[in-house]
């Protein structure tokens, strides 16, 4: 029978390692940016004016100055003046405004 190291199984039981350096390997193979795999957060943005977050979970913080998205290992703040969510569907979100930054708070995995 076969046993694992106590810390090297995920809740899922998969192995973190093994899924980085398969990930790293895809992406490296295909020349494919890392962002394109699941529970990612992908970030487009037009000019100053519209930001849309993928992979985004709760909005945390929401006013005419800051938008606050939970987003894998911490938050993505948006500020700047007028900011509005004029789009929120299925882990996705849009704020329109007049942006000023776009951050990322909290922990890095």
């Amino acid at each position: 029978m076969r046993q694992w190291r106590k810390n090297s199984v995920q809740p899922g039981g998969y192995m973190k390692d093994k899924n980085e350096r398969i990930r790293e390997r895809v992406c490296k193979a295909f020349d494919i940016s890392p962002d394109v795999f699941p529970k990612e957060t992908l970030i487009e943005m037009r000019g100053r004016g519209a930001v849309t977050v993928k992979g985004g979970g709760a909005i945390r913080v929401y006013n005419d100055d800051v938008i606050k998205l939970a987003v894998r290992g911490g938050s993505l703040a948006i500020r700047g003046k007028g900011l509005c969510c004029s789009a929120y569907c299925h882990g996705s979100v849009t704020i329109e405004g007049n942006i000023s930054s776009v951050s990322f708070e909290g922990v890095i995995e």
